[in-house]
């Protein structure tokens, strides 16, 4: 099939599908999946150019998974349709170009030792994930070691963290891309299942041990959450209402709990601007603590 169809659009479907490795769907497979292909398209050597391959794989990628962009331009940054479309698009095209750079790197770099070439595949991979880490202010967006969370990887997770279970799940697909290229090599078949079955056994019998110990005293939480409609958020006319609903939910909070929280970015507006409505709050919890440790120190 490789060599009929055009590589470059194969690659835009490999990473078309990557997305479905995440939540909400969670169907980790493809993920090693999606990797494999690419990582076998560009061992097709002299059919095309690895930079356009893996710019194809990285327009698929992004363009399935961070279409969301142009829901939050268009529906709530109230963008004309035309605007949100082309600012998606050169967002999605911007960052597919790491894919590009990725796999020209891998195309020039790539050994001719194939446990080498896997293990060079698998750590380009994670260093342009941790490159997306930081550059432009970084967007840690669709990282391969996601899917791990809801897989029998999932306990690996603590010790290698995200950019380690990303390099797992892509060596994975590596070696089975291997094992289905040379199907009479039975050592293939074996590396690869031996290698799976250990990763995937080792993470089933990781997830029961806890990693971790608590230190000192277990704090009380409590998490206020309005019901905010985001296209009401930044409504100014909504401000006085959504501010005095915070008010409310929060005071008396630090009498029974140690920390409450808001959700992430739960003002709607600058912080410096809305210190009338801050101040009373941190000011009363303070004296709430000052009351509740009292209370348990005098019984």
């Amino acid at each position: 099939m490789l060599r009929r169809a055009p590589l470059w659009g194969l690659a835009f479907i490999a990473g078309l599908v990557f997305p479905l490795g995440l939540a909400p769907f969670d169907f980790w497979p493809i993920i090693p999946l999606s990797a494999g292909l690419l990582y076998a398209l560009l061992s097709q050597p002299g059919r095309a150019s690895p930079v356009r391959i893996g710019l194809a794989y990285g327009v698929g990628f992004f363009g399935a998974g961070v279409s969301w962009v142009y829901v939050s331009i268009h529906v709530y940054g109230n963008t004309p349709v035309w605007l949100a479309i082309s600012l998606t698009t050169l967002f999605c095209g911007g960052l597919a170009l790491l894919f590009a750079t990725q796999a020209g790197l891998f195309a020039r770099l790539a050994s001719k030792h194939t446990a080498w070439k896997i293990a060079q595949f698998a750590s380009l991979w994670v260093l342009f994930e941790w490159v997306r880490s930081w550059l432009l202010t970084g967007f840690p967006w669709a990282y391969a070691g996601y899917g791990a969370l809801d897989s029998p990887f999932a306990g690996w997770i603590p010790i290698v963290g995200v950019y380690g279970c990303s390099w797992l799940l892509v060596l994975l697909g590596c070696l089975w891309v291997e094992a289905l290229h040379q199907p009479r090599i039975l050592s293939r078949w074996a590396i690869a299942a031996a290698g799976t079955g250990l990763v995937t056994t080792s993470g089933v019998l990781w997830e029961g041990i806890t990693w971790t110990t608590a230190q000192g005293e277990a704090l009380t939480v409590a998490v206020v959450q309005p019901n905010v409609p985001l296209e009401e958020k930044w409504d100014p006319r909504q401000r006085p209402r959504i501010l005095a609903e915070f008010s409310e939910l929060t005071t008396g909070l630090h009498q029974t709990y140690d920390l409450v929280v808001w959700p992430e970015s739960a003002l709607p507006g600058y912080r410096d601007r809305l210190r009338a409505v801050i101040d009373p709050l941190d000011q009363q919890a303070e004296i709430d603590r000052q009351h509740t440790h009292h209370r348990n120190t005098h019984p």
